[in-house]
């Protein structure tokens, strides 16, 4: 009846790394929803599964709350590590999502490549 409210089947907590951006967690978080399904195949498909109601209430997020989100204030005020989790939650390998525009009204692109 509403997006991302429906009760829980099985869920497991992903880690999140601070030297990786968001593709590198989203294909980490894929092969857990994947291990996750497997090994709880048989109850989804024979009805045997327990719910849970989820702690919080779900959110949507759309289309244009993303683009809103992509381009950069180059004069928000933040710490390091808000910019840097920000820049990496919109790196997502080779898509050109952060971006400023320079005084000649060029939008110029932004990605940040962490490492150890």
């Amino acid at each position: 009846e509403k997006i991302d409210n429906g009760d829980i089947i099985v869920q497991k907590e992903v880690q999140m790394y601070i030297d990786e951006d968001s593709k590198e967690l989203h294909e980490r978080i894929m092969k857990v929803e994947m291990e996750l399904f497997e090994s709880h195949f048989d109850e989804i498909i024979y009805g045997t599964y327990t719910k849970t109601k989820p702690h919080t209430e779900g959110n949507i997020n759309y289309k244009k709350d993303f683009k809103e989100l992509c381009e950069i204030n180059l004069w928000d005020v933040d710490t390091f590590e808000g910019h840097i989790n920000k820049l990496r939650a919109l790196t997502y390998g080779d898509y050109k999502n952060a971006y400023f525009y320079d005084e000649d009204g060029n939008k110029i692109y932004i990605k940040v490549e962490l490492s150890k």
